[in-house]
C-alpha cells in the first residue's frame, strides 16, 4: 500500500503528524473515534496530581495502560518530551489492559493514580483531571473509501443523534468526527 492510496478521517485534537509518519512507515494505521485521556483520582484528588511531572514523586502510585495501547504510546511519548524515565514513575510497570480495569485500581486504593478516559472515571465516582488529549484517526485507503460495507460506518461518523450520545459519555470530542482531515497523495 502507498501513501496515495490513503484517506484520513475524523478529527479530534493534539498528536498532530504522529499519524501520517506512522503510515509512511508502516502504509496503513488504523484507529477509530477521538478518545481523551485523563488522570483518575479518587475523590478530591488527595494527592494533589495536577500535572505529569507529579508522577515522579515518590508518594504517587500509579497504574500504567498495557503497551502498546494508545494511552501508552501518548504517555510515553510526553513523559520522553520531559525527560522523565519510565523508572522514575512508581508503578509504571504496573499495566493494566483497559480504562476500567485502571480506574478499578484506582478505586481499590492499589494506586493513586492512572491515566483513562472519562467515562471510566465516572462509572466508579472517581474524580480526573483533564492533562493531555489523545486523538485518533481512522486511516482509510482510498480503494475502499467508497465501498458499500464502509458507509454504514461513514454515516455514523456524521450522524448527530450519534455524536450527542458519544459526547454525554463525557471526555471525547466528536466537533471534526467524520471530517476529512488530510488526504495523502
Amino acid at each position: 500500500m502507498k501513501i496515495a492510496d490513503i484517506k484520513l478521517i475524523i478529527g479530534g485534537r493534539s498528536m498532530g503528524g504522529r499519524i501520517a509518519s506512522h503510515v509512511a512507515a508502516q502504509g496503513a494505521a488504523v484507529d477509530a473515534v477521538a478518545l481523551f485521556a485523563y488522570p483518575l483520582h479518587p475523590p478530591g484528588n488527595p494527592k494533589a496530581i495536577h500535572a505529569l511531572e507529579d508522577l515522579t514523586r515518590p508518594e504517587i502510585r500509579f497504574v500504567n495502560r498495557q503497551r502498546g495501547s494508545g494511552t501508552r504510546v501518548l504517555l510515553d511519548y510526553k513523559l520522553k518530551g520531559l525527560n522523565v524515565a519510565p523508572e522514575q514513575v512508581s508503578g509504571y510497570q504496573r499495566e493494566e489492559y483497559s480504562h476500567l480495569a485502571v480506574a478499578a485500581a484506582v478505586k481499590a486504593g492499589s494506586a493513586d493514580t492512572g491515566l483513562g478516559i472519562l467515562s471510566a472515571a465516572r462509572a466508579l465516582d472517581l474524580d480526573f483531571v483533564p492533562l493531555m488529549d489523545e486523538r485518533y484517526d481512522l486511516v482509510i485507503p482510498r480503494i475502499h473509501y467508497k465501498s458499500d460495507l464502509l458507509q454504514p460506518l461513514l454515516a455514523l461518523l456524521h450522524d448527530t443523534a450519534f455524536k450527542q450520545e458519544v459526547e454525554a459519555m463525557g471526555g471525547y470530542h466528536t466537533e471534526d468526527m467524520g471530517k476529512i482531515v488530510a488526504e495523502l497523495d
